[in-house]
């Protein structure tokens, strides 16, 4: 959920009543004959506590955590949060390209290295499962990827690789957003930038061209 700036923290009356509780606390274990010092250091660490502003830039959101666990997020802008208890970690929204190739075979045993491009960003509205749920999005997006292929090309000879392109592409955007979509990921296009043979078969396609002519 959005959290409006104001929120996220807490109100600069209420830090200051728990800053004098806390100063309570201390001066009453300073006067007791048997009070623990750790506990003193403690409390009175608890004081020294202040808020600290930071800027969120456009594009982003500020990802906010309370003792850890996830509050929301803040819009672009100055915002303001109270270390150690909270933090604001910066999450860009633009939109990523990651670069990918795979290596399969076709029907006619012709070993092909696939070249594919996709462009995806993080959906602001699930900011929670694209930061906690995936550490490594770009390997995800890539197994699918090799999933697709290994099970499309094997199936066409070379030639027919060459004419199935878009239709392959079209499988590898609806495996893609299926696996990446509920956990906050949009993807927004992938490209299938080249089908490269084997060198040897290269060389071997331009020497039949070039006896036709």
């Amino acid at each position: 959920p959005k959290l409006p700036l104001a929120s996220a923290l807490p109100r600069p009356e209420q830090q200051h009543r728990c800053v004098l509780r806390e100063r309570e606390k201390v001066a009453k274990m300073s006067d007791s004959d048997d009070y623990d010092t750790t506990l003193v250091e403690q409390a009175t660490s608890t004081t020294s506590m202040g808020l600290c502003p930071m800027c969120v830039p456009t594009g982003s959101v500020g990802v906010v955590q309370c003792f850890g666990k996830f509050q929301g997020y803040v819009e672009p802008g100055l915002t303001c949060f109270c270390p150690p208890v909270s933090t604001v970690t910066n999450v860009s929204l633009a939109v990523r390209q990651s670069v990918g190739s795979t290596e399969c075979k076709t029907k006619d045993n012709v070993t092909l290295t696939i070249m594919t491009a996709v462009q995806y960003k993080i959906n602001k509205k699930m900011v929670k499962q694209a930061v906690f749920e995936i550490i490594n999005p770009e390997a995800q997006i890539q197994a699918h990827i090799d999933d697709v292929l290994r099970s499309t090309l094997p199936s066409m000879d070379l030639d027919a690789a060459y004419e199935a392109k878009e239709r392959v592409t079209r499988s590898m955007i609806q495996a893609v957003k299926a696996a990446m979509e509920p956990h906050g990921y949009e993807i927004i296009n992938i490209l299938l930038t080249d089908l490269r043979p084997e060198r040897s078969v290269l060389d071997a396609m331009n020497a039949i061209n070039a006896s036709r002519r």
